[in-house]
């Protein structure tokens, strides 16, 4: 399957104006595969060569795979159809998590789960491939088969093509979305340890060990300890069972899912749920959820929004109140 053929990009670095073309994918890099070493034998495993395997999952999509669950020994290798395959090499699940892909920054084996491919050096770019099927994921992900663990068969790859520029365009791009990729780590690395910071300081503070001073450079008076409903106040305005309808749920603390429902809801019975309207606080009573709370936006709803009755819906009388939550 390609998407182009003997085409020019419409976005493409201003150096660079040859057609591109579509080739087999093996012509542009040799394929391989994995093996898992048979479990029956310990002296396989709990060696130092990198192996990755289904649990590995998570470690996908991100660039380079560093490091496995799993380690196997040279006896592993030496006794099963695995493979040592060197670093730079591009991974792809077929198999669970199907799709996803990696590049290998240090030599390592896969299981038979996965599909491999070594690019030629000055011929094609490994990472101009990573990211080509980081684009075919949806892809891949739409054509697997399967009812119970979705794959896609090794058939598919010996047919697949790509389309491609010449090397100094492969590196070229394959440098930029690399540049990309980076300062998207270091921003995301900046959000954690900021998240962080906020997470330590919000504990100092709610436990009062930090305090802030007033304009005047005064102490504010102390904290009062007060029962939730000197605060908040329960209301429970019902829906009608006739109005155009959204529902809300909670998560995080976040109103994270506004979904139109539409008459057909509506005309069933809907007679425990309740009307919610900007500002009010939902409750989710559901044990399942650490963080029960959210507050309605004014931008997000309009006036026929409700909730079903797993939620308790609150009013306030302070605008601090909202703001702590």
């Amino acid at each position: 399957m390609s998407s182009l053929q003997n085409s020019v990009p419409k976005l493409r670095f201003s150096e660079f104006s040859d057609k591109w073309k579509e080739i087999l994918l093996d012509n542009f890099a040799e394929r391989g595969s994995g093996h898992t070493p048979s479990k029956s034998h310990p002296t396989y495993y709990n060696g130092d060569i990198n192996w990755i395997s289904l649990t590995d999952s998570k470690r996908l999509d991100k660039g380079l795979i560093y490091e496995t669950n799993t380690k196997i020994t040279q006896e592993g290798i030496d006794n099963s159809s695995a493979v040592i395959h060197p670093a730079g090499t591009v991974l792809l699940s077929r198999d669970a998590g199907v799709g996803k892909s990696a590049v290998m920054k240090h030599s390592m084996a896969v299981s038979q789960h996965f599909i491999v491919w070594k690019t030629k050096e000055g011929k094609s770019s490994n990472w101009f491939l990573y990211n080509w099927l980081q684009i075919m994921k949806p892809h891949f992900e739409r054509i697997a088969i399967g009812s119970t663990i979705k794959t896609i068969g090794l058939p598919y790859f010996k047919k697949l093509k790509i389309v491609i520029p010449k090397f100094s365009e492969q590196q070229k791009i394959a440098n930029f979305l690399r540049a990309v990729d980076e300062k998207t780590a270091q921003l995301q690395e900046k959000k954690t340890l900021l998240e962080d910071y906020k997470k330590g300081v919000s504990q100092q503070i709610f436990h009062q060990k930090i305090r802030f001073k007033d304009i005047n450079g005064n102490n504010y008076p102390d904290w009062v300890e007060r029962k939730m409903s000197d605060v908040l106040f329960e209301h429970k305005l019902k829906s009608t069972g006739k109005e155009e309808v959204f529902s809300v749920s909670v998560h995080k603390g976040l109103i994270n899912q506004i979904e139109y429902l539409g008459r057909v809801f509506a005309a069933k019975n809907t007679d425990n749920y309740n009307l919610i309207k900007p500002n009010d606080i939902v409750y989710t009573k559901s044990p399942t959820g650490s963080f029960p709370l959210g507050i309605i936006k004014q931008s997000k709803i309009n006036n026929n929004v409700i909730v079903s009755p797993l939620y308790a819906v609150f009013t306030d009388d302070t605008p601090f109140v909202r703001t702590v939550l």
